[in-house]
């Protein structure tokens, strides 16, 4: 094999391994603009049903509509406004729990770097044998979180096999 198709497999690798990297990185970006742009769908949604809500009223107000015609025609842009806003709120709430669930997986990673720096092997060795402090299931050393109850693991003191299960009261 020659030298240059050497450096061509080199190069070849190298970019895949670019692209497999940074996948979740542009995939997350993607969903980032989805959300935006149907956020700003639905902002725009809710303006134009509030303008016809003006409208509405206006045209009542200066006898372009009689009552008969007005009180139906507002309770379905009212209704479409209600569903409008609802969705924002829904859109929202998404977008919270989204972030609230990244700041949490942040903030676990943190949490777990910080009691593997301050733990010593004997510490890791107590642990392993330990139980969760809620429901008393046991938990290997390195859980920062119980697998069966989702308690904090990482601020627990060792705790001795022989503890019973707490989660039989």
């Amino acid at each position: 094999m020659s030298a240059e198709a050497g450096v061509l497999i080199g190069i070849a690798v190298a970019a895949l391994a670019v692209f497999l990297v940074t996948r979740p990185l542009r995939e997350r970006t993607l969903e980032m603009r989805a959300d935006d742009t149907s956020l700003a769908n639905l902002l725009a949604e809710r303006e134009a049903a509030y303008q016809v809500l003006r409208d509405l009223d206006n045209d009542f107000q200066t006898g372009k509509l009689a009552d008969d015609d007005y009180r139906p025609l507002r309770v379905q842009a009212l209704a479409r406004a209600a569903e409008i806003v609802a969705q924002i709120d829904e859109h929202e709430a998404h977008v919270a729990t989204a972030l609230a669930a990244v700041e949490s997986t942040h903030a676990g990673d943190a949490q777990r770097k910080r009691a593997k720096r301050t733990s010593g092997g004997a510490v890791r060795e107590a642990r392993a044998n330990a139980f969760c402090p809620r429901c008393g299931a046991r938990h290997a050393a390195d859980d920062a979180f119980c697998r069966k109850c989702g308690a904090a693991l990482f601020d627990q003191m060792p705790v001795r096999e022989d503890t019973p299960n707490r989660a039989a009261h």
